[in-house]
């Protein structure tokens, strides 16, 4: 997770399209690559060190492809799907929010930009992974902010591996980055037909359980058949995300990270509260940090350190680097609340520094 926003970086920054019912927008980046792709290796050498610090806060789907040559191993019918929703024709191919960039365009200011823009849509995600069965559960809601008026729509879980080898060819690349496994709730995502009205909710629960033994292609000639096998390196490394999409003009509305949990209390908990206390040792080291719920929020925040410190305290920031806020005193040790509706509406940085490492959370505030 990155540290923090410089707040030199912070005075240059506005937040786009606030309002009332306006939440922090989370970036999508879709990448289609290939191991005996040349040119992508110098793309992905020059992508995956900018855009790994901001693994908590921005989507990043990498979808191996058929070409050139006997293509990448890892391909997959289902990713090939996502190539031909964007008429892709060469690799790499990178997306920054359903747009077309050329991979040198993506900065770290440029993701810095994309963080500081608002939408009208409010995405949770949680999963847990079992890796003894080879399942995935997934918890999810999606409600909207404002009306979507398009006449058809496409939600996305993409299932991800953060990080394999056995998949390198010809390129020279060795590693490969927030690798595409499976596409959720079903192979295509789900199509909702129709016009979303503001204040519509959709949720999820569902599973996917990766079948049979690990295999590894020669090629993309003989692509995983998920009926019978898979090619998932580590289960532990998997992740999901997800994001909502038009399927009239292509744009995304909205991106989530999914919050991975260790116990079906904490998947199952009511939305927008914060994680349960840790069942195990593996919870606890699995979990951010610092929490801010409820986000958006309105009369409340609620910031948590998970760790038992009274010697530390949050403050919360506007963007242009001013203290806007201090929590009252601390309702327990690492747990405060700042009274935010006095607060102009509009997006602030929760900033909590503990021996020398400067956290951050952006939160939304609306009336």
């Amino acid at each position: 997770m990155r540290a923090y926003l410089p707040l030199l970086t912070l005075l240059f920054l506005s937040f786009t399209g606030i309002g009332q019912n306006v939440v922090p927008k989370v970036p999508v980046y879709e990448i289609f690559s290939s191991s005996t792709c040349p040119p992508c290796k110098p793309a992905n050498d020059h992508m995956s060190p900018i855009l790994e610090p901001f693994k908590d806060q921005i989507v990043v789907v990498k979808y191996q492809m058929s070409w050139p040559g006997s293509g990448d191993p890892y391909y997959t019918a289902e990713g090939q799907s996502r190539r031909g929703f964007y008429s892709v024709n060469s690799v790499p191919a990178v997306f920054r929010n359903s747009a077309e960039t050329p991979y040198s365009n993506i900065t770290e200011s440029a993701i810095e930009s994309d963080l500081n823009h608002g939408t009208n849509m409010k995405m949770e995600l949680r999963y847990m992974i079992d890796s003894a069965n080879q399942t995935v559960r997934m918890r999810a809601r999606i409600e909207a902010l404002a009306d979507y008026t398009d006449g058809a729509h496409r939600i996305y879980l993409p299932i991800i591996e953060h990080l394999t080898d056995n998949n390198k060819k010809s390129n020279g690349e060795t590693e490969f980055h927030n690798v595409f496994k499976k596409m959720m709730p079903s192979s295509l995502g789900d199509i909702i037909i129709g016009e979303v009205d503001s204040g519509t909710v959709i949720e999820y629960d569902t599973a996917y359980q990766f079948q049979g033994d690990y295999r590894l292609p020669a090629n993309a000639l003989d692509p995983i058949d998920h009926e019978t096998e898979h090619s998932v390196e580590e289960f532990t490394d998997l992740h999901v995300v997800m994001f909502m999409q038009s399927l009239v003009d292509k744009s995304i509305y909205q991106g989530a990270v999914g919050e991975k949990v260790e116990s079906e209390e904490n998947l199952e908990r009511e939305w927008g509260t914060d994680p349960l206390p840790p069942l195990s040792i593996a919870e606890f080291n699995a979990k951010q940090k610092m929490s801010a719920y409820p986000n958006p929020t309105s009369d409340q925040l609620n910031v948590v350190y998970f760790k038992d410190r009274s010697d530390v305290q949050p403050v919360l920031r506007d963007l242009s680097g001013q203290i806007v806020a201090t929590p009252a005193p601390s309702v327990s040790s690492g747990r405060w609340v700042f009274e935010t509706r006095g607060l102009a509406a509009g997006v602030y940085v929760v900033q909590l520094e503990v021996e020398g490492e400067l956290l951050t959370k952006r939160v939304a505030v609306f009336h």
